[in-house]
Formats: structure tokens, sequence, C-alpha cells
């Protein structure tokens, strides 16, 4: 199969793309820089390397004129204060500009990379497809954005928008919830948490979600789908907390906090049962995610 990856020098986008050649896909790879030199990817067979804009609106001039599937992981997680304007530029126009392509060039799948983000402010401590959207952020209303666009062409094109939390793996940001956490264990510093009974499972490993997106472009649906991924776990946020606390030999004590807003945990119903997303353990998650970064 021909796959068009964005964002394939991006965090998510340099550790999957092994995972679309492995499985014997042919990959055009779009990048802002002209040097793809993360994570040995630049010389990958089965890989051809565009250098361009997604925002840009010739964009399809330089993307092929065939391709069966498109992977969308580009995009702009943050910006400063006054540079919202990328966010715009770069999350919904991109988004816009590759769905047209797609369309002109009867591609068959799109994959996008969206984010938990959307949902905004969680009132419910289970949350799935159906959880209401209340006042996301700048970051998760692009994305919801580009969501709503596949739906609005959802006849012509087959959608499936990935719902991400926080996605662990060798490149991962260390903003994510149990980097953070690791990192300050290693530190010795003392923990803050809130909620410590809520279940945990907000985070899975590109090891799953590397597979699943293979997966997916085997699979054949119709219409727009967005879905929320989290890990299987059986671990609170306490247990979590502690699992990294004994698994490093840290000194770091855990300090439990009041905080008015509830957390809440991931449904993965539509995604497993409907979908076959499979996740490994959360505790072999937090072994491979302390060997990715300690060793």
């Amino acid at each position: 199969m021909d796959i068009l990856l964005t964002g394939g020098n991006g965090v998510l986008g340099r550790d999957l793309l092994p995972y679309l050649t492995d499985a014997g896909h042919s990959v055009a790879a779009v990048v802002r820089s002209s040097t793809p030199e993360c994570a040995g990817n630049a010389t990958r067979k089965g890989v051809s390397w565009i250098t361009g804009n997604l925002a840009d609106p010739k964009i399809g001039c330089l993307l092929p004129k065939s391709i069966d599937a498109i992977v969308h992981f580009a995009s702009r997680p943050i910006a400063s204060l006054d540079q919202y304007d990328r966010l715009i530029y770069d999350n919904i126009l991109a988004t816009w500009h590759l769905i047209r392509y797609a369309i002109d060039c009867g591609v068959k799948k799109f994959i996008y990379a969206s984010t938990i983000s959307v949902h905004g402010t969680v009132l419910t401590e289970r949350l799935d497809e159906k959880t209401p959207i209340i006042n996301p952020c700048l970051y998760g209303l692009t994305k919801h954005g580009g969501e709503k666009f596949l739906s609005s062409v959802a006849s012509q094109l087959p959608s499936i928008a990935l719902r991400l939390p926080g996605v662990l793996g060798p490149n991962s940001h260390s903003r994510i919830w149990p980097r953070r956490v690791l990192s300050d264990a290693l530190s010795n510093v003392d923990i803050s948490i809130y909620n410590p009974d809520t279940l945990f499972n907000i985070a899975i490993h590109i090891d799953d979600l590397g597979p699943f997106i293979v997966q997916l472009l085997q699979k054949e649906w119709q219409g727009a789908h967005a879905i929320p991924l989290g890990a299987e776990s059986d671990l609170s946020v306490k247990e979590t907390v502690e699992y990294i606390i004994k698994k490093t030999g840290s000194q770091s004590k855990i300090i439990v906090k009041d905080n008015k807003q509830k957390s809440f945990w991931i449904a993965r119903t539509l995604a497993s049962d409907i979908f076959g997303f499979r996740s490994m353990p959360m505790k072999v998650m937090l072994d491979r995610m302390i060997e990715e970064i300690v060793h």
C-alpha cells in the first residue's frame, strides 16, 4: 500500500514510520525541514521524503498524484501567546488542505492523530467517544476542527480520528505525566498527586499504537469515527506512582493534595471491541518507559 505520512520527523511520526515500512508499505513522508535525521529514518528503505508546508494551499503540487491512505500525524501541540495563529495554520488549514488533496486523489483511508484534549473539562469519571466537549483548550479546539472537517466529508473519505492520550516511546515528550513522575522519582523529588484512587490509563505506548495503525490500514470501514485510546490498567493514580518509585529505587514521597476537579479514566470499548485495539498492561508499559529513559 502507498501511504502518505505527515509529521514524519515529529515525535510520533519518527517512531511510527518503522511500523509502516516493516509491514511492507511504501511511505511518502512529509516533513517541515529538509533533514529527516531523527531515529535513523533518513535512509530507511521504502521511504521517500517530501519537504513542504501543509498549510500552503499549493501543497498538493508537491504530494504524490496517487496514494492509498493518509496517516496525518503532523501538528503543532503548543504555541506561545503571540503565536496562536500558528496553531490555526498548522492544525486547521493544514488538515483541510490534506483532506481536499485526499478527496481529489481518491484516497481510501484517512487516519488522523487527534487528542483526548478535544474533550476539555471532563465532568465524569469515565470518558468515551460520547463524552461531551466542554471548554477545550485552543489546541483541543484545533484538533476537534480537524475531526469536524472529516465528518463533513465522511461519505467521500472514510476516516478514523484517534483521540490520543500521552504516547510513550523512545522519543516521547517529557511533559507526559508518567514521564514527569519518572523524572521526579529519579531526582528523589516528592511527587504531588490528586484523586489518588482513580484508575490511571491515560497513556499508551508507541509499541501498541504502531501495530494498531498497521491493523487499521488493513481494515475496511465507512464513515468518520472518533476513537479515544487508553491503556489496559488496573492501577490507580497512587499505585502508578508507587510502582515507578519502587522500580527506580527512589526516595521520593507521595503527597496527596485536594483537587476539586475530578480525574477520569478512558473507556476502551469502541477502540478494542469494534476496531481491535490492544494495549500492554500498565505495569509492562511503565517498565518499558523506565528501560527506554533510564537505560
